[in-house]
Order: structure tokens, then sequence, then C-alpha cells
């Protein structure tokens, strides 16, 4: 069964990337329901945040928190913390777009703090959360406690080659001086 949902998981992915939105969203259910019925939390995981992208994509943003608030309780019941670091960042993200600014700065800080317990993170991935967190920061009004997130989040970015990021972190920091 498990090769079964990763195969629909990977279909719903690529059905995504290719902007087939509503086909990815039924590929997706359909391994959520898959996992649940046999107990496979991982790939319940998967599918959820895979749910949770789509309703963002389709700027369905409390749908989209919904989603991944579950998959942060399914992580945290499995012992997964870079899935759970992962969806922390998530839910950190749509809080904060949602007004809920001290949330925000919570979840992006347990996920920061569940990735630098694991020196095999993607570099992109500790740059994405530290991003969040700056920006959760600067929304509650801690901007001075925001910039050292930026600075390194800037140093991830500039090393991986994303210009775009590095950009936006370096407006961030100049504001800020």
């Amino acid at each position: 069964m498990s090769e079964e949902v990763a195969a629909i998981i990977e279909h719903a992915r690529i059905a995504r990337a290719e902007g087939r939105l509503q086909a990815a969203m039924v590929e997706y259910l359909r391994a959520a329901e898959l996992s649940k019925a046999s107990g496979q939390t991982i790939e319940r995981i998967d599918a959820l945040q895979g749910i949770g992208q789509i309703e963002r994509d389709l700027g369905r943003t409390d749908a989209a928190c919904v989603q991944y608030r579950e998959a942060v309780d399914l992580c945290r019941q499995a012992e997964a913390p870079l899935k759970l670091a992962h969806a922390l960042r998530h839910v950190a993200d749509i809080e904060r777009e949602l007004g809920s600014h001290v949330s925000a700065v919570g979840a992006a800080s347990e996920a920061l703090d569940l990735y630098r317990l694991h020196p095999q993170v993607p570099s992109l991935e500790l740059a994405n959360t530290l991003r969040v967190l700056a920006l959760a920061q600067e929304s509650v009004g801690r901007v001075l406690l925001a910039v050292p997130a930026w600075r390194e989040a800037r140093d991830l970015y500039e090393s991986a080659g994303v210009e775009a990021g590095v950009k936006e972190c370096e407006s961030h920091i100049r504001d800020r001086q």
C-alpha cells in the first residue's frame, strides 16, 4: 500500500508543478484517504501538506492552515522532527498572513530550533524558515531581533544562488540600519 500512496503523491506533485491544481487536489485527497485507512502516518502528512499547498495556491488560506495544522499534529505523534519543522514553517507563514503574528513567531521559532538540531537540513529550508521568522518578528514589532535572521537567510540564499531571496533580505537589513 505504501508504494501505491507514494505513487499517487508523486502524480499529485507533478500535476501541481504543471499547474493542474484540480487534478493534483484529487490525487492528494485520494492519498490522504488511503494513507489514513492503512495507518501510513508519514504518507498522510505528505498528502495533507500537498492539500495545504494547493489551498494556498487557490487563495484559500484558512483551509490551508487547517491542513498544515493537522500535519503538525501528525508529525508530533509520529516523532518526525524534520517533517514537523517543515509543517511548522508553513503554519507560521500562513498565520502571519492571517494576522496571527504572535503564533507565527512561535511556530517559526520552533521550526528553526528543530532544523538547528539536524545538520542535514537543506540550506534553502533553513533560509526560508529564517525569512518567515524575520517577517513574523517584524510583524510583532521585534524589528531589531529580525536583523540577524535576515542576515543569515541572506547568506544562505546567496550561497544557493537565489537572487530574489538575497535582494529581499538586503532590503529588510538596509531598512533597519
